[in-house]
C-alpha cells in the first residue's frame, strides 16, 4: 500500500496501517536523526518523538502522500531542538566543504583498536565531518541498507543525487572504515519493538498526565490518541477518566457540575468497555 492508503486507513482507525508507516520510515528517520545528532541513543529517543508527533498531529497533513516528507520535516526540527540544547554545538553546514572533507584524523587500523566504544567514536567523528548533504546520504544508506531509490524520495532528491553522495562519502573515508560503518551500524538498529514503544509512548503521556490529576492535558493527549486511532479502548477510557476527574472537581463546595462533561465521561467509559 501506498502512503497516501496507509494514511487514510489509519485515520479510520487502522492501527495497523500506522505500524506499518513506522516500519515503513523508522531506519530513515533514525539514521537522518543520527546524521544530526551523532548520537545512537539520541538518534533512537528522536526517532520515537518525531513518530509520536506525526501520529498525534496525523490529521493535520494536508496531502497524506506527501507523509514522507512531511515526517521528515518534523524529524529535522525535533534534531534542531535537541542541537540548540548543546552549548557547543557549531552547525557543520557553515564550514566550508573543501575544508572539512580534507580535516580527517588519520585512523587507526582494525588491529589497533580493541575498544568497541572506540570504534564507534572513530566512526562517528568521522562521519560528522562529512558536508550535512553527503552525511545524511551515507548514514541512510548505511544505516539499514535502504534503496537510493528509499532514500531519495525521503530527502526529496532523485536517486542518482544520492548515489553521488554516497559515493563522495566512500571517496573521503578510508576503505576500513566503511568496513567499520557497516558493522557498527549493523549492531546499532532500532530494536523490534520499536514501533509498539511507540504508539504506548504516546498512551503513557496521558497516564502521567492523569497520576499528576492534571485532567484537561489528559483529556487533550488522549483525544489526539483517540483520533488517530479509534480503535485503541485505552484512549477512550483516558477522556472518561479525565473528564471524571474534572466533574469530581466540580463537586467541591461551591462547585455546580457540568452535566456534558457527565455525559462525556459515561460515553468514552461506554466505548472504552464496549
Amino acid at each position: 500500500m501506498e502512503d497516501r492508503e496507509l494514511v487514510g486507513a489509519c485515520l479510520r482507525g487502522d492501527t495497523e496501517a500506522f505500524s506499518r508507516l513506522v516500519e515503513r520510515y523508522k531506519d530513515a528517520v533514525y539514521g537522518l536523526a543520527l546524521s544530526y545528532t551523532n548520537d545512537f541513543d539520541a538518534a533512537r529517543d528522536i526517532a520515537q518523538e518525531s513518530f509520536i508527533k506525526a501520529f498525534l498531529a496525523l490529521r493535520t497533513l494536508s496531502d497524506p502522500a506527501k507523509f514522507g516528507i512531511w515526517l521528515r520535516t518534523i524529524t529535522v526540527n525535533q534534531c534542531r531542538m535537541w542541537l540548540r540544547g548543546r552549548r557547543s554545538h557549531i552547525p557543520l553546514d557553515e564550514l566550508d566543504e573543501r575544508e572539512v572533507l580534507h580535516s580527517f584524523p588519520r585512523p587507526k587500523t582494525p588491529s589497533q583498536i580493541y575498544e568497541a566504544e572506540e570504534i564507534e567514536k572513530l566512526v562517528l567523528d568521522a562521519l560528522a565531518k562529512l558536508p550535512e548533504r553527503i552525511r545524511q546520504a551515507a548514514v541512510l544508506f548505511y544505516i539499514d541498507g535502504l534503496s537510493m531509490k528509499e532514500i531519495g524520495e525521503f530527502l526529496g532528491i532523485s536517486p542518482s543525487a544520492v548515489k553521488q553522495r554516497v559515493y563522495r562519502a566512500r571517496k573521503h573515508l578510508k576503505e576500513e572504515m566503511m568496513g567499520m560503518i557497516g558493522e557498527i551500524f549493523a549492531g546499532r538498529r532500532l530494536p523490534e519493538d520499536f514501533t509498539e514503544r511507540t504508539v504506548e509512548e504516546a498512551l503513557r503521556r496521558g497516564q502521567e498526565c492523569l497520576k499528576q490529576r492534571r485532567w484537561e492535558e489528559a483529556r487533550e493527549e488522549f483525544r489526539k490518541v483517540v483520533e488517530a486511532l479509534p480503535d485503541r479502548p485505552e484512549g477512550h477510557l483516558g477522556i472518561g477518566l479525565a473528564v471524571n476527574g474534572l466533574v469530581e472537581e466540580q463537586k467541591r463546595p461551591g462547585g455546580e457540575i457540568d452535566p456534558d462533561l457527565v455525559r462525556e465521561a459515561l460515553e468514552e467509559l461506554s466505548e472504552a468497555y464496549r
